[in-house]
């Protein structure tokens, strides 16, 4: 006789019923994993933009920067110096204030202040040298040696004579810079700390003609952890030159204030502004409008570096 097939299938032991979530077995914590020694070296973005009035308000600002340094370690100061005609009649300021900054410098000193006090006795080497670089057309290093002698450095800063060639090679005088003094940031064998710590600082109203060496600047600073200072112009809004007054710095030609056409933008990549006039405006009507950002190279390389751009 044929099996009768039913529709219901009879279970005569029904399964155990499944958990609604599995079971996930995790540790309460990671373990990190530590070095001997906490290294305090990280990639810290800078600022842009940093209010001060002019470049004089600026110069008093780094003196803050220096001592911060110092409270470090030794460091050492590269000033890079313009050489183009428009930044002459600023430069009797920026010597003035540049006097300033290492007078401050010499009273915190000798009030006895933990920056300077720490470092007395490690070796011969003064706490705090500088060194003077110029950029034009050509990259020169203007002191042979880092110095402590502030007399010394007023009068090469003195010395630097103005480069009518209209450029301005401020990227390369970076990575000359960098590549002159970075023995200094190898480790010294008794600390296995870097020798010093050493900072740039960039006194400039233009952009720089060699925009195209600023990711080998950028590169090569980042590799030995050199901030750089920047005490410049903002950037006109949307636009790559615009004009500057200029009066013949020799008093036996003309003196007409003139308009003298620079490379001071844009603060982007490229111009990021449809160049559309008012009705009735004319050429030297065009009034430039201050982005409040540098230069877009000369920013990315004090924000990428932790520096500033004032």
């Amino acid at each position: 006789m044929a099996p009768r097939l039913d529709d219901v299938v009879e279970v005569l032991s029904p399964p155990d019923a499944l958990a609604e979530i599995g079971p996930f077995e995790m540790s309460d914590a990671l373990a990190v994993p530590t070095g001997l020694e906490y290294a305090e070296d990280r990639n810290i973005r800078g600022a842009v933009g940093v209010a001060a009035t002019g470049a004089t308000g600026a110069i008093d600002r780094i003196t803050h920067e220096i001592l911060m340094s110092l409270n470090d370690r030794k460091t050492l100061v590269v000033w890079l110096f313009d050489q183009s005609g428009s930044l002459q009649r600023q430069r009797q300021e920026i010597h003035d204030r540049f006097d300033r900054v290492y007078r401050e410098l010499g009273v915190i000193e000798k009030s006895g202040d933990e920056s300077f006090s720490r470092h007395r006795g490690v070796d011969n080497e003064a706490p705090l040298l500088s060194a003077i670089v110029s950029f034009g057309q050509q990259v020169q290093l203007r002191t042979e040696e880092p110095t402590s002698d502030v007399a010394k450095l007023k009068e090469t800063l003195t010395a630097i004579e103005t480069d009518d060639s209209g450029i301005e090679r401020v990227f390369a005088a970076v990575i000359a810079s960098v590549e002159e003094f970075q023995n200094y940031r190898r480790p010294d064998p008794r600390t296995r700390e870097p020798r010093r710590n050493v900072m740039l600082i960039v006194l400039s109203d233009e952009a720089g003609d060699d925009v195209a060496q600023a990711d080998e600047a950028v590169k090569l600073c980042r590799r030995n952890e050199v901030p750089v200072f920047v005490i410049g112009v903002p950037a006109p809004f949307g636009r790559q030159e615009t004009y500057v007054k200029y009066v013949d710095p020799d008093p036996q030609f003309d003196q007409t204030p003139q308009r003298a056409i620079v490379h001071q933008g844009p603060e982007t990549l490229y111009p990021e502004r449809i160049r559309l006039r008012f009705s009735g405006s004319r050429d030297f009507d065009d009034v430039p409008i201050d982005s409040g950002f540098g230069p877009n190279a000369l920013t990315r390389l004090c924000y990428e570096l932790g520096g500033i751009y004032f």
